[in-house]
């Protein structure tokens, strides 16, 4: 059953935007660097001390009735949180954000439900802002 609770695993730059994106939503933050986890607490999201890639950790974020889960680690952990998060819930979405072109396939190995290429995602961004709306 799922509580409508979005878990973001990472609260570096992208994590911590997305957080603030979606924060009327409820949120649980996954962070395993000391301050990081700090500055989101100072700000108000719930936060749970701990490396997204071990099930204790997702386990006390309560993943397996999230609605979401996004994953914001860095590229070079994403597929093991990916199969973490899975082992726990198998059904909701996990949406991964990826960096680095060399790791797009072995992420994408684990089948999350979005891979989010944040450079081809940047600059369709752009692209949109500069062309005008007839183009």
């Amino acid at each position: 059953m799922s509580s409508g609770r979005i878990v973001i695993c990472g609260f570096g730059r992208v994590g911590e935007a997305l957080a603030n994106a979606v924060r009327p939503k409820a949120v649980s933050i996954v962070e395993r660097a000391s301050e990081r986890a700090r500055l989101a607490r100072m700000v108000g999201f719930q936060v749970i001390d701990g490396d997204a890639r071990h099930l204790h950790a997702l386990r006390v974020a309560k993943v397996g009735t999230a609605a979401q889960i996004m994953i914001c680690t860095g590229d070079p952990e994403s597929r093991a949180v990916i199969d973490a998060v899975r082992t726990i819930n198998d059904s909701a979405p996990v949406r991964v954000v990826v960096r680095r072109p060399e790791c797009l396939s072995e992420i994408a190995a684990s089948c999350p439900t979005d891979l989010i290429y944040l450079p081809a995602l940047t600059g369709m961004l752009l692209a949109d802002a500069c062309l005008p709306d007839d183009f």
